[in-house]
């Protein structure tokens, strides 16, 4: 009896396991995530999200008709405070030619996030998930950045810190990537 009910916990431990590894790979963002990276250009999920630190909401569709970088990080992420300065300064480049940087917090109690965005001197738009948008996107890891063109579509992905590191420059790619949206 004994054996039977440890072989009985042993399965629906292992049946939970492997639901939980499907969800991972088949959850609905994640194709948009995977649609992207496989050049497909799939339309943006959209959000209706609240500012951090302001009041008031920033809307996807507000932002049609220029382009966008969208990048998801987190207060704790080690790799969006090595890639916090570089994307200010592509920001700073980039919105003068009407380009829109929004960075979406997630995971994080506001005043955390509040307290990255002043260490780091971030002055882009910045708003704060509720838990939704990051799995609409896909995301599964932070940073995550992605590109949008004039009409709403995502042109790039970038899984990872923008920065110069083990001969990639990221920093390279993304402004290349923004510049395509730029002139689409």
């Amino acid at each position: 009896m004994k054996r039977a009910l440890q072989a009985g916990a042993l399965g629906v431990l292992a049946g939970l396991i492997l639901l939980l590894g499907w969800q991972l790979i088949h959850h609905p963002g994640r194709d948009f995530a995977l649609a992207v990276d496989r050049g497909h250009d799939p339309t943006a999920p959209s959000f209706d999200l609240p500012r951090l630190g302001a009041p008031g909401k920033v809307s996807l569709a507000s932002l049609r008709g220029r382009p966008a970088v969208i990048n998801f990080w987190a207060s704790w992420c080690v790799g969006c405070k090595d890639e916090a300065a570089n994307l200010d300064a592509l920001a700073r480049r980039w919105q003068p030619r009407g380009v829109s940087f929004v960075g979406i917090d997630a995971e994080d109690l506001g005043g955390d996030a509040q307290a990255f965005a002043r260490r780091f001197d971030v002055r882009y738009l910045l708003l704060h998930d509720t838990h939704t948008v990051k799995d609409d996107y896909g995301v599964t890891k932070y940073p995550e950045t992605f590109v949008l063109d004039r009409n709403g579509r995502a042109t790039a992905h970038f899984a990872g810190p923008i920065v110069r590191a083990d001969g990639v420059d990221l920093v390279r790619s993304l402004n290349q990537a923004i510049d395509r949206a730029v002139r689409s």
